[in-house]
């Protein structure tokens, strides 16, 4: 019988044979007892580590066997070109040997935003955008001052209209001709309610972006109206008032400067700020009486623009003094602080024409007797 050091049996009898069996001066039994004993000895499965997941958790070394073998990928999958359900190797460039590709309408969308937003500018400057990300937006600006319009003319034309004229507006960037009705509310009518006596509605043109439209609208607020819907910009231009009935008294507005006129329906007679004996006259140290103007100029006017008579009526001519505040004195006053003005009666009865700017609502008087009266000629808007 042959030996066979590859077949185990073999081995297996020469180790069981008592003593040395030497060849060549080599102990043959025991190279064979020390391959039999690292061929046959036994391994727990903790030993044995799967290289990709670390320790693996099977008890035996069969069921270690067979975890190894259901994470293990298999050759086949790995593929050098695109191939669907397969694993893609990289080059020798270390580069993906394939493109890319995903959903076309995703990728340009990426770009867009889901709702588009409006981007607006508010204060003085105005203008809004709509911008969804997918190109740059330009945005119109309005500047809406009031000097920007050009040979501006508001008059009122009846009890319950005005019209509004201009060469130019900015917010058309042409010329204007506007009318505004008290008696209808809304679009070039009031902003709310309905017209009320001894009250002052201020004027205001009003633009709607998105139509480009342009129109007015009436307020008893005098710096910011109630917008009509899809109005968003506006500019006052002047105000108007009502008399006791809710008429309009008839004025007539050339750019800041507003004059009353004398229509002989509404108006038959200069309005009277102050008439008659008034505080206490002195050349030196007078008693002023305060005359309010709420009810002749709007709370916006810089101006005053006076009309005085000291020959009221007819009878004998007074002394009329006026100033803008009470703390002026008479004129022969020690200290030399005189006022404004001083018409002496004694000079002979005449009228005279005062513009005052206005510190507070109300001018001081001082008179000499009865045929005194102050008349309001209209104001200079703060515009």
């Amino acid at each position: 019988m042959a030996y066979d050091a590859n077949v185990p049996a073999d081995n297996l009898i020469i180790s069981e044979i008592p003593g040395a069996i030497r060849q060549n001066g080599v102990d043959i039994k025991s190279v064979i007892d020390a391959h039999t004993s690292d061929t046959t000895d036994a391994h727990t499965a903790s030993a044995i580590t799967n290289v990709a997941s670390g320790n693996i958790s099977a008890t035996t070394v069969q069921e270690a066997v067979n975890e190894l073998d259901t994470e293990k990928v298999n050759v086949s999958d790995v593929v050098t070109a695109a191939v669907a359900n397969k694993i893609v190797k990289l080059d020798s460039n270390a580069k993906l040997p394939a493109s890319i590709t995903g959903n076309a309408e995703t990728a340009s969308s990426a770009t867009k935003l889901m709702n588009a937003r409006t981007i607006s500018l508010v204060g003085t400057i105005t203008g809004q955008g709509s911008f969804d990300g997918t190109s740059d937006v330009a945005i119109t600006v309005f500047c809406p001052y009031f000097s920007l319009f050009k040979t501006f003319v508001m008059q009122a034309t009846s009890n319950a209209e005005a019209s509004l004229t201009s060469l130019y507006n900015p917010f058309t960037n042409s010329s204007m001709n506007l009318a505004v009705s008290l008696s209808t509310v809304g679009v070039n009518g009031l902003d709310a309610g309905s017209v009320a006596g001894n009250t002052w509605y201020h004027i205001f043109t009003i633009y709607n972006p998105t139509t480009t439209t342009l129109a007015c609208i009436a307020s008893t607020n005098a710096s910011c109206p109630t917008l009509p819907l899809g109005y968003t910009q506006y500019c006052r231009m002047g105000s108007l008032y009502t008399n006791a009935s809710g008429s309009l008294y008839r004025t007539i507005q050339r750019g800041r400067s507003t004059q009353y006129v004398l229509d002989g329906t509404v108006l038959t007679a200069m309005r009277l700020v102050a008439q008659g004996a008034l505080g206490t006259y002195s050349d030196t140290a007078p008693s002023w009486y305060a005359a309010s103007v709420s009810s002749f100029v709007p709370p916006t006017a810089a101006k005053i623009n006076l009309s005085v008579n000291n020959y009221y009526e007819g009878g004998s001519t007074q002394t009329i003094l006026i100033a803008p505040n009470s703390n002026y004195a008479g004129r022969a006053n020690s200290s030399g602080n005189f006022p404004p003005f001083h018409f002496i009666g004694a000079i002979g009865g005449a009228v005279f024409n005062l513009s005052l700017l206005l510190e507070t609502t109300n001018i001081y008087v001082a008179t000499s007797g009865s045929h005194c009266a102050i008349g309001v000629l209209g104001w200079d808007d703060n515009l």
